[in-house]
């Protein structure tokens, strides 16, 4: 692999493993200053890597082919931010709660569908090959599964407890399915002949073993934020390829690239985060009026992170021949043939 390659492999492998490891060995640690300081960077980077979707916006690469899609783009996403605060301000706690489990489950499904392109980038960078049809339904069914474990930690948080027993059914069928995706993650790795300590075998099982913890753990720690923050540290690194862009596309110094991916990651991150610290401060109690207004930030952020699910979902679907055109533009490190292979 050349530089950029290996790089962005360990990058994405780093993304991935740091903060799985962090929040499950987390209890050991939960009044260890340090500790507490760096779970909350990780935690305000879970929210704020979902404003970094409006990197692509500033792209004129993007703007020129997939931005032509203004209904999707544009249109959606607006209407969502709006139609998320206002449904979720004037829903019972009750209905509050399945908004959320919905979005829950939503959400665990966008987190496995993004663990394909994952592998399937790594793949490209040390072996040249894309994923293969075995591994990417290997991923997807995953994906699937981990709507089953959800919401036994997370659900709890918001719904009577006469639901409980639903929560544990679900997980309990999600083991199930999930060791058994496990065995077969095993045959597939045979079949193909990974070599057992490759760099592509330490992540396939790396992204197998992604969803594990909501299995075996009941913290919300290990049961969420394992995973969570690291696929917003993976698509943090995604975006921040998508940040640096190059002045021959007609775009900014680097500089100026990676300040602006900064200051949306910072800046606009922080108004994600504010509304769920609010909602859980002495503000929301204070009076009706503080306690809507609250709602109505926090169901508008559930709607635009709905729409950031949609966007992701059309940008990288690389079957879409405008989505693989700009894909492979701005990964063509990943995309380019090796220096040695082109004279071949």
């Amino acid at each position: 692999m050349d530089n950029s390659r290996s790089a962005f492999v360990v990058s994405i492998w780093l993304a991935t493993i740091f903060p799985m490891l962090f929040f499950l060995m987390f209890w050991r640690y939960d009044n260890f200053a340090p500790a507490l300081g760096i779970k909350e960077v990780l935690v305000f980077l879970g929210a704020a890597h979902v404003p970094a979707t409006l990197i692509f916006y500033r792209d004129p690469r993007f703007q020129q082919g997939l931005g032509d899609n203004k209904i999707l783009f544009y249109v959606i996403p607006a209407i969502l931010t709006i139609a998320g605060g206002l449904v979720f301000a004037f829903s019972s706690d009750l209905a509050q709660g399945i908004f959320l489990c919905a979005f829950w489950c939503w959400q665990a499904y966008h987190y496995g569908k993004q663990n394909i392109g994952v592998y399937s980038f790594t793949s490209l960078a040390t072996t040249g090959q894309p994923t293969d049809p075995k591994s990417k339904q290997l991923f997807i069914m995953l994906a699937w599964v981990s709507i089953f474990g959800t919401l036994k930690v997370l659900g709890r948080s918001v719904m009577p407890p006469d639901y409980f027993p639903l929560f544990e059914t679900m997980h309990r069928i999600g083991l199930v399915l999930y060791l058994g995706l496990v065995g077969y993650s095993v045959i597939l790795f045979i079949r193909n002949r990974m070599p057992l300590f490759s760099v592509n075998g330490l992540m396939f099982f790396t992204l197998v073993a992604f969803f594990g913890p909501m299995y075996f753990t009941d913290t919300l720690e290990g049961a969420f934020l394992s995973y969570a923050i690291a696929h917003a540290l993976q698509y943090l690194v995604f975006m921040a390829i998508i940040a640096s862009g190059t002045e021959k596309d007609g775009r900014a110094p680097l500089v100026v690239n990676i300040l602006y991916f900064v200051l949306i990651v910072a800046g606009v991150g922080a108004f994600f985060v504010l509304p769920n610290h609010l909602a859980t401060s002495v503000f929301y109690g204070s009076s009706d009026a503080a306690a809507f207004a609250i709602d109505l930030a926090v169901g508008a952020v559930l709607g635009a992170t709905m729409a950031h699910f949609l966007i992701d979902a059309y940008t990288w679907r690389l079957s879409n021949p405008t989505s693989r055109d700009y894909v492979r533009q701005r990964f063509r490190f990943l995309f380019a043939k090796p220096p040695s292979s082109r004279g071949a």
